[in-house]
């Protein structure tokens, strides 16, 4: 792991970028940088918004099969097919799937209003201290009311969604094994199965993944923030080069 590591910092010692990176091999943490940086969640806050609705259809596993319908102003743009569609009501069950797999941003709101900011906020910060949910997807923000988290804190959840055998996780880790955007991370992975969530800003690029074949099972995290949208493409390439180390470290 010592060479995975010194090949990964290689590449990070050269990046213009301010980074988080964290390497976990089971509960055994291989490599950490910068993962008490607070950074801009993006679209990785909605891996917070599952963890909250899997506790909560612990205690309630009907909650799973409600139906919830949209009103006018919950349809927004950005990521996602439901602002698209003329169905109007749809199970919070199709509704995380959605959230994950396509990372619907209507989706996504449809939850927050039903559920609420505040009662979500409040559940990760008593879980997870140090991610906030603070505002709707496709919502302004202004300062500090961004959605925001540190990569400890989000690899923690990470590692929580998947050591929970529960109907609601399950729901979960099968949407994040079908994630479309598979561009980053997970872009070389052969055939390695995996599990991937993404996040994007104007200056935010960020990967969540499991690499999983047979028994060997590695998560890795990296968010990364640059300062010009025309960096973007070469923020992506850093990303897929770290996955491409990590995929090349099994022993397939």
């Amino acid at each position: 792991m010592n060479t995975l590591k010194s090949k990964i910092n290689q590449i990070l010692t050269t990046s213009p970028f301010d980074y988080a990176i964290q390497i976990n091999r089971g509960t055994d943490i291989l490599m950490a940088t910068n993962t008490q940086v607070i950074f801009s969640a993006a679209s990785l806050i909605k891996l917070g918004i599952a963890r909250y609705l899997v506790d909560l259809s612990q205690k309630n596993p009907d909650i799973l099969q409600e139906r919830l319908s949209f009103i006018a102003e919950q349809r927004v743009g950005g990521a996602g097919i439901i602002a698209d569609l003329d169905q109007n009501s749809w199970l919070v069950e199709d509704l995380i799937r959605l959230m994950l797999s396509l990372s619907d941003n209507s989706a996504t709101n449809l939850l927050l209003h039903h559920f609420t900011v505040l009662k979500i906020h409040n559940w990760l910060n008593a879980h997870y201290s140090q991610i906030n949910l603070r505002r709707l997807m496709m919502q302004a923000s202004h300062k500090h009311q961004d959605n925001s988290l540190t990569l400890s804190s989000l690899m923690q959840l990470w590692q929580d969604l998947f050591n929970d055998h529960s109907a609601g996780a399950r729901i979960v880790q099968q949407a994040l094994s079908h994630q479309h955007n598979q561009q980053k991370l997970v872009a070389n992975k052969n055939q390695l199965v995996t599990y991937n969530k993404t996040g994007e800003l104007a200056l935010e690029e960020h990967d969540l993944a499991r690499f999983q074949f047979t028994k060997q099972i590695i998560d890795c995290g990296i968010l990364v923030h640059f300062n010009d949208p025309s960096q973007r493409k070469q923020a992506i390439k850093l990303i897929q080069q770290i996955g491409t180390l990590v995929i090349n470290h099994f022993d397939c």
